[in-house]
């Protein structure tokens, strides 16, 4: 027997709202714990996001980091961490330039 479709997606959107209150949670005891590495956090996310969208603006002089560079995988585990993620608004990495939208900056 097959599950409703609906049923399906309720249970998606239910699993999205726990992870953001659980990720709510842990930014919250992060920010109260230790708030001089969550504002480090937050800036360092800031600008490696503006140095990648530098890189999609012009590839030949930005160039993008190495496939060998740990520093996007690990800065992605602390932002986990301390709850500065989100799966709504991940970024996901690819070799093509991606179209620009006028709003996002």
């Amino acid at each position: 027997q097959l599950a409703c479709p609906l049923d399906l997606g309720c249970h998606s959107v239910q699993a999205q709202l726990i992870r953001r209150h659980i990720a709510n949670e842990l930014n919250f005891s992060c920010k109260l714990d230790s708030n001089p590495l969550s504002c480090v956090l937050d800036v360092f996310n800031k600008a490696l996001i503006a140095d990648i969208r530098a890189h999609y603006d012009s590839p030949e002089t930005k160039p993008y980091p190495t496939a060998d560079n740990p520093m996007l995988p690990e800065l992605s585990t602390y932002l986990e961490t301390a709850g500065i993620s989100s799966a709504f608004n991940k970024i996901t990495l690819q070799r093509l330039r991606l179209p620009r939208h006028t709003g996002d900056r």
